[in-house]
């Protein structure tokens, strides 16, 4: 069971809850929306730095990233992972403005052909600057850099078979 976030103060938890009604299926969505750190570059999000501290059994796995300028710091959580529809990721911070983070992304299949691509965020900042910066930082920026990611790649994978199999539909600037 993927763990739950520690929530510190429920009134300050935030939710950012995104939705795009796409031509693509979720089969040709899937390999491009789950490669999170190709998401992350697309968006202009800073890359990570993971480290792997191996004690016991289970391995720690943290990350650390500059967004906005600040240092970013946290224990990554396994990924919820439902293959071809769902991944989940819990981040709990040590250092930075958040506490903790909740990235989804699910893939739903549409009646009439194409898919419901959702992205829901929720976090816990830790003080009245977190709570302003990430309102303007994920509820607007990130938004729009989703929506002309999601929206790039679902015209150039509804073009079919005919598009330019060298042209990397999330990242234009690398060649496949």
């Amino acid at each position: 069971a993927h763990p739950a976030p520690p929530i510190h103060r429920a009134a300050l938890v935030q939710r950012y809850e995104f939705a795009w009604d796409l031509a693509a299926s979720p089969e040709a969505l899937w390999p491009f929306v789950s490669n999170t750190e190709k998401m992350n570059r697309a968006t202009g999000l800073a890359p990570v730095r993971f480290e792997i501290e191996a004690m016991g059994t289970s391995p720690k796995l943290t990350g650390n990233q500059r967004v906005a300028g600040m240092a970013m710091r946290w224990r990554e959580h396994p990924y919820e992972w439902i293959e071809g529809s769902r991944h989940v990721v819990l981040r709990v911070f040590d250092k930075g403005v958040l506490r903790w983070y909740v990235a989804e992304v699910q893939l739903e299949r549409l009646a009439g052909g194409g898919t419901r691509l959702r992205n829901s965020i929720r976090l816990e900042p830790r003080g009245l600057l977190a709570r302003v910066l990430s309102r303007w930082e994920i509820g607007v920026k990130y938004r729009r850099r989703l929506d002309r990611v999601y929206r790039r790649l679902d015209r150039m994978l509804a073009a079919g078979p005919q598009r330019r199999p060298e042209i990397d539909p999330i990242d234009p600037e690398v060649a496949i």
